[in-house]
């Protein structure tokens, strides 16, 4: 279900105990529910969410948990880039208000508006979601447990971007967008 913008390394989501779609290039692959595991995530009710770490603490945590990653196999790490997280945060608040389904709707767009300010030759994305806390830790295991969050994580990027956001019931939705920009 992952596009990418010409040139673009094409990502895998993940929906953090939740369902796994797997990108190759297709519009249309089917998402296979984990099992044990509901296939979407609930509407989110009017509802204040339950107090938890901010987001700037959690998008810190997967930041510095992906170099972490990296470093014990020794890449290089990634830098923060504060503009590219910005457009991962809001399309994490988007899904965590259902104003889009959660998944990589708008890929393209957010590669357009990154190019506006950013220079690459290549994005990909990773997407999750999760309802337990940590969410950071809870983010990441996820992502490296899947071949597909994996090969982004260790990719040959090095820039990148955490936005998340937090639903009116709880769940953490998490944005990851990596650059390649050599």
């Amino acid at each position: 279900m992952s596009r990418g913008a010409p040139g673009a390394v094409r990502g895998p989501a993940l929906a953090l105990a939740l369902a796994l779609s797997l990108a190759g290039g297709c519009s249309g692959l089917p998402e296979a529910a984990l099992p044990g595991l509901p296939g979407a995530p609930p509407a989110p009710p009017a509802t204040s969410p339950p107090a938890g770490p901010t987001y700037p603490e959690v998008e810190a945590r997967v930041h510095e948990l992906i170099n972490r990653h990296r470093a014990s196999r020794r890449l290089a790490p990634l830098a923060s880039d504060a503009a590219v997280a910005a457009v991962a945060r809001r399309h994490s608040e988007q899904m965590a208000a259902g104003r889009t389904p959660f998944g990589h709707d708008g890929f393209d767009s957010r590669a357009a508006e990154i190019r506006r300010v950013q220079t690459f030759r290549a994005m990909a994305e990773n997407v999750a979601y999760d309802s337990r806390t940590p969410a950071a830790e809870r983010l990441v295991a996820s992502w490296l447990a899947s071949p597909g969050h994996l090969s982004n994580i260790e990719g040959q990027f090095q820039v990148s971007g955490v936005g998340v956001a937090r639903s009116p019931d709880g769940l953490y939705y998490a944005t990851q967008i990596f650059l390649r920009t050599q």
